[in-house]
């Protein structure tokens, strides 16, 4: 049926600080009935999403299915995994990049390492994947959910403009101060 396949709905939790194990909206979130939770995390036991099928895809992590992704720094996401025990204990997801992170900023610690924006992209994109090659199952009906072809790009066009931006911020700014050292 289709709400087997349905895309998971974004809950966005903010806080403060690398300790979540009390906070009560993670906690409200955590505790619904209704959902499933998993933190996106490179972890040894992680369950690989690159290597999974459609089908196990959609079984896992399709409906009710709520995916945590820790922001910040890869120090500052390692503190709070560590930190929050309710985080830590969650079964972790993670992937295998097909490519470099787009993030030129900042060299990423590994080479697995994406920044959060790509790894919301990767985990929008393979659960879409998913429920578009179950699409023939369902007669049509996840085309309808999704009627672009690839509905999650923009985020990283999005993300690519902001890291360009950022990078010719830089730029400018070692220029002005190679030019005021000339002066």
């Amino acid at each position: 049926t289709i709400e087997q396949n349905a895309p998971v709905e974004p809950v966005l939790i903010f806080g403060e600080g690398t300790d979540f194990t009390h906070d009560a909206a993670v906690r409200e979130a955590l505790d619904d009935p209704k959902r499933r939770s998993f933190l996106v995390y490179p972890d040894e036991d992680a369950a690989d999403l690159t290597n999974m099928s459609d089908e196990e895809v959609l079984e896992q992590f399709g409906q009710g299915a709520m995916f945590w992704i820790v922001d910040g720094s890869w120090s500052t996401a390692r503190k709070m995994v560590s930190n929050s025990k309710n985080l830590k204990d969650l079964p972790k997801v993670a992937f295998t990049p097909e490519q470099p992170s787009r993030f030129r900023i900042r060299r990423q610690p590994k080479e697995f390492c994406y920044s959060t924006i790509e790894a919301i992209h990767y985990i929008l994109k393979r659960n879409h994947d998913a429920a578009v090659a179950a699409d023939g199952e369902n007669k049509g009906e996840t085309r309808d959910l999704f009627p672009k072809e690839e509905p999650f790009d923009n985020l990283l066009r999005v993300f690519d403009s902001m890291v360009e931006l950022q990078i010719s911020a830089k730029q400018a700014r070692i220029r002005q101060a190679a030019q005021g050292l000339e002066d």
